[in-house]
């Protein structure tokens, strides 16, 4: 059975780059592991890049890590989608994976409602935002079951959005969906 999120079977670690290395050469070629990182150099890139991220204090990753094994079975990253944009103020944005085995646990909901407290007391965003394919159906639903207030975005125009769905579409080479959840009432 799954590690529940609560249980002592899960810990996490932020900004775990070797743990990070190890679930890459664990689930990398397993089907829904991101496909803008399934290269060793697309990956190497992107730890870079988060690695800058959390040095400039600007995002992090969070590891979910099973226990007693060490063995990481999930991450959450969160980055700076943009920092202060006239209309809506600062937004981060959160990207999560899991491992098989972990799914359905409710670990996926853990780590998203981790990233958004740090999205809104680390970092003092306004909004996070996922950016999700249209065709990830699993991701778009558990997004969905969040205990959070959220809006669907969809490039409809005129939007402050816009600009930042267009970026991401073009991005992810597929129809995207925004799913944002405002931080401050």
């Amino acid at each position: 059975m799954p590690n529940q999120p609560d249980s002592p079977e899960t810990s996490f670690r932020v900004d775990d780059w070797e743990s990070l290395w190890h679930l890459y050469n664990a689930y990398s070629t397993e089907s829904n592991w991101p496909l803008d990182l399934r290269s060793q150099k697309a990956f190497a890139q992107m730890i870079e890049a988060w690695s800058l991220s959390a040095w400039l204090r600007d995002g992090q990753v969070e590891i979910a890590i099973a226990q007693p094994s060490a063995r990481p079975i999930g991450f959450a990253s969160l980055t700076t989608a943009f920092g202060e944009h006239p209309d809506l103020g600062r937004a981060m944005e959160i990207g999560t994976y899991l491992a098989p085995a972990a799914r359905g646990s409710g670990l996926n909901q853990k780590l998203k409602l981790r990233a958004l407290h740090a999205a809104k007391e680390i970092y003092g965003a306004d909004w996070l935002v996922a950016s999700i394919p249209l065709a990830n159906e699993r991701a778009r639903r558990a997004y969905a079951k969040l205990p959070i207030a959220f809006f669907a975005y969809q490039g409809e125009r005129p939007s402050p959005w816009y600009p930042y769905w267009r970026r991401r579409q073009f991005a992810a080479g597929t129809p995207v969906m925004l799913y944002i959840t405002p931080l401050h009432d």
